[in-house]
């Protein structure tokens, strides 16, 4: 038992007292209860004025003109490519075959996930970026297709592949969003 609490009991009524601070304490479960409250309530305020601090302290990145621009931007993407009307009729031609009740940012995610897939594979083959995926003197020993072994052609063509599959997807996010919102 700790030498600087007292601890009694009268009848029902359970409290102890703490002779550092002189202050007497009901140990009864809502008593506890509501000092455990009390206790979260300052350190969220404290948390709060701490923050509010730390915000102000934040260096002024946007003026006021500037911020209220900003509110009412609207983003609009507009393709400035040659092959971007072409490749316009094919996104929304492949967004057809998505369900409706996909969310947009699982498009998002997939093709992030192939990209890291990928540079995962592709770390694994250098030796965690320590060697050259194309060694000379190292192919000379593998059999060549086209120039590359069959194993290193193959990470090639696995990385453009998904790369070309995570731009589809980001490209078809936002005609995916105008389709769900065209249904309601």
């Amino acid at each position: 038992m700790n030498n600087n609490l007292n601890c009694f009991s009268l009848s029902s009524n359970f409290r102890f007292s703490d002779k550092m601070n002189n202050r007497t304490f009901d140990k009864s479960p809502s008593a506890v209860l509501k000092r455990n409250v009390q206790q979260i309530k300052e350190q969220t305020q404290k948390l709060q004025n701490n923050a509010k601090e730390a915000v102000r302290r934040l260096p002024v990145v946007l003026t006021e003109p500037q911020l209220k621009r900003l509110k009412v931007h609207k983003y609009a993407s507009e393709g400035t490519t040659l092959v971007d009307p072409i490749m316009q009729v094919f996104w929304k031609w492949l967004v057809e075959f998505c369900p409706l009740w996909v969310a947009p940012n699982l498009l998002t995610i997939v093709g992030l996930t192939l990209n890291i897939g990928t540079a995962v594979l592709l770390m694994i083959e250098t030796n965690g970026a320590n060697e050259q995926v194309f060694d000379l003197e190292k192919e000379k020993c593998r059999r060549n297709v086209f120039g590359f072994s069959v194993r290193v052609g193959f990470i090639f063509l696995l990385l453009s592949v998904c790369l070309f599959i995570n731009h589809l997807m980001l490209s078809m996010v936002n005609k995916h969003v105008e389709r769900i919102l065209n249904r309601h």
